[in-house]
Formats: C-alpha cells, structure tokens, sequence
C-alpha cells in the first residue's frame, strides 16, 4: 500500500470526545489526521484532565495485529480500550494500584516501584498519542515503509501542531506491542533524530532477522547515540526467542538498552495487565515524569 505523503496542515479535525464524563482523570479524544489517506487517519489521544505541565511528552503507542483486522475507529482504541491502557491511566490516581491487576503476569517489582513514584511526584503527565494502522508483513520489510513515513512524516507533525504536546524529539517517543512493537522500532530506527526513545512490548521479532536488525540499530545510534531502547518479551511469548537473540547480539555490540523477561503468554490479557504497566513505566521514567 502506497500513501501520499504531503505538508501537514496545521489545522486538525476532532471526531469527538470519547469520555465526556468530568469525574474522569483522563480525557479520551478521538481525532482524524488530515490528509491520510483512508483507511489511516484516526488517532485517539489519552492525556490528563488536570496535567501539573501546560504541555507534555508525547508516547506513540501502536496496537498490535488484532486491531489492524478492525475497522480503522475500533482499531486505534487498541490500547485505551482493548489493553486497558485507560484502566491503569485512572487507577494511577488512586495509587497504591493493587497488585491484583496483574492477575500474576509479569513483574509485581515493576508495580511497587511504579507506586511509590506515582504516591510522591503524582500520577503519568504524559500524552498517550495512538494511531490506527493497517497491516504489514514482518519478511517482507519494505511493506513497513509506506506506515513508517506515515507516523514519522505525518502523525507527528500534526500531533505536535493540534496537542498540548512539548514539540521537540527530546520529549516524543515511540512504543508498541506485537506488531506495533517492531513497527515502533523500524520506524524509530529509520527517523532516530525524531525519537528521545523506542520501545517493543513482545515485539515480532524473529531470529532470522537479527542481522538486519543490527544494521538499522548500528545506523540510528551512530545518528542519535541517547535513543533509548526497550525490548520486553515473557516466557509464553511466541517471538522470545528472537528478541533474546537481538538482546543479546546487542550486549556483544556493546550498546546499552533495557531488555526484561517476564512470565506470560502473547495475548490481549497480558497486554491489559502487565503490558500497560509496562508502556507508562519506561516512559515515565525516561521523561523523569
């Protein structure tokens, strides 16, 4: 699929609030891109109702394959909606959030520290930017091309112009799961100068692919040598091996990334319990949020 790439206009189009109801802690926007051309275009945006910063660091959170089989509007609520992404926002307020809401997956030691930030400096003051995208087929990695130029070239321009986002690279990063994890990478990788940070949640990674994998990480540091790396995968997850393999070929390289192994499957009930956790925690560190 080819897109048409052009000058982003700085007005913006809003659908409409998705949550109205004010005893919210976060407003949930849904947004269309102008100029994308269907079916790409819809965003929906995560961001406080009472922010402690007039503007914020923006997270680019991608969905994984599921979402790309929906239609556009039902897929870009992929991680408010369907990986409870809005479930944690909101809990944050209330912290400590109880360990019951990793239902045993992942790491609880990520929970504790995520409490005791969140008791003394106050919940996430992040923008939670998550676009719809369509599907792309991980051997094949020029299919990823055309979605890549769409995040970078358009997606964020126009958030920087519409959003009460900090509009700078220092303060935008890029993150994923499954699918949406190796297009964060690739794209982060193949536009490192508009990243602070990239991050994979059980990425698509197979281990066949680590050599070129190591191209594009070798050609962004030697562009950007502070973009942050996460790789995150769990012992049921179907491309830990993979991601191990490029951890690992990684550490021989001698380039510093953050890579954790958790227990649980590669499914929608780890995104919604640890997976979430794990999107707002690396970035609220990395932002010092």
């Amino acid at each position: 699929m080819l897109l048409a790439l052009g000058a982003v206009p700085a007005l913006f189009s809003t659908r409409s609030p998705a949550s109205t109801d004010s005893r919210t802690h976060w407003m949930v926007e849904e947004y269309t891109v102008p100029g994308a051309r269907a079916p790409l275009g819809p965003v929906v945006v995560l961001r406080p109702r009472h922010p402690r910063a007039k503007r914020l660091p923006m997270v680019v959170s991608l969905h994984g394959r599921g979402e790309t089989a929906k239609p556009p509007r039902a897929g870009a609520f992929g991680w408010p909606h369907d990986y409870g992404l809005l479930s944690w926002l909101e809990a944050t307020h209330s912290a400590p959030v109880d360990v019951q809401m990793l239902s045993g997956l992942g790491d609880a030691h990520m929970l504790t520290k995520a409490n005791a930030r969140w008791a003394a400096h106050g919940p996430p003051d992040l923008c939670f930017v998550c676009p719809y995208y369509t599907d792309v087929e991980v051997h094949r990695p020029d299919d990823a091309r055309p979605l890549m130029a769409f995040l970078a070239e358009q997606v964020l321009p126009w958030a920087r112009a519409a959003l009460p986002v900090i509009g700078t690279p220092a303060a935008t990063s890029i993150d994923g799961v499954s699918l949406g994890g190796y297009l964060a990478i690739r794209t982060a990788c193949a536009y490192p100068k508009l990243f602070r940070a990239m991050g994979g949640l059980q990425p698509a990674m197979n281990r066949a692919d680590v050599p070129a994998w190591r191209r594009r990480m070798d050609r962004a540091w030697s562009q950007q040598p502070n973009l942050a790396l996460r790789l995150l995968t769990s012992d049921a997850d179907f491309f830990q091996e993979g991601i191990e393999a490029l951890h690992k070929a990684l550490v021989t390289d001698g380039h510093k990334h953050r890579y954790q192994r958790v227990h649980g499957p590669h499914d929608y009930l780890f995104n919604r319990t640890f997976g979430a956790l794990a999107l707002i925690d690396f970035h609220e560190e990395i932002f010092g949020k």
